[in-house]
């Protein structure tokens, strides 16, 4: 899911480099891409296959993909990974929409979504939830 989705936005992205003038600048690009990803993450729960079940899977023995216990955790550990993409599209689009907001802020917002979710996931963190 995440490989498919990955690899549709980033041609989208080349193909919107490629109309004459695109006016992109690092902030865009970061705004595009979190969305993108966001829109992957949310697309993924939506169709029952959260993103983090291809990378479980790899892990966990074959008769533990139908728990509900498995399925339940994988649809958590989405959920976080949305709600972190969630924060880090937001915070990117905050100085595109006020200009008042510095750089510093969307930066620090990201940083701190992007740690949550990596210590939320990570399985030698002890969160119960992994």
């Amino acid at each position: 899911m995440l490989d498919v989705g990955s690899l549709l936005l980033f041609g989208v992205l080349l193909l919107c480099t490629l109309i004459p003038a695109p006016d992109w600048t690092v902030a865009t690009v970061r705004l595009a891409v979190d969305g993108g990803l966001l829109a992957i993450v949310l697309v993924s729960l939506a169709i029952g296959m959260p993103f983090t079940l291809q990378y479980a899977r790899e892990s966990v023995p074959h008769e533990f993909w139908t728990s509900p216990i498995f399925m339940t955790t994988n649809r958590r550990i989405t959920g976080v990974w949305a709600a972190a993409f969630a924060v880090m599209t937001a915070a990117d689009a905050a100085p595109h929409a006020i200009e008042a907001i510095p750089l510093w802020v969307d930066i620090a917002a990201s940083v701190v979504a992007f740690a949550v979710a990596v210590w939320f996931t990570c399985p030698f963190c002890d969160v119960g939830v992994v």
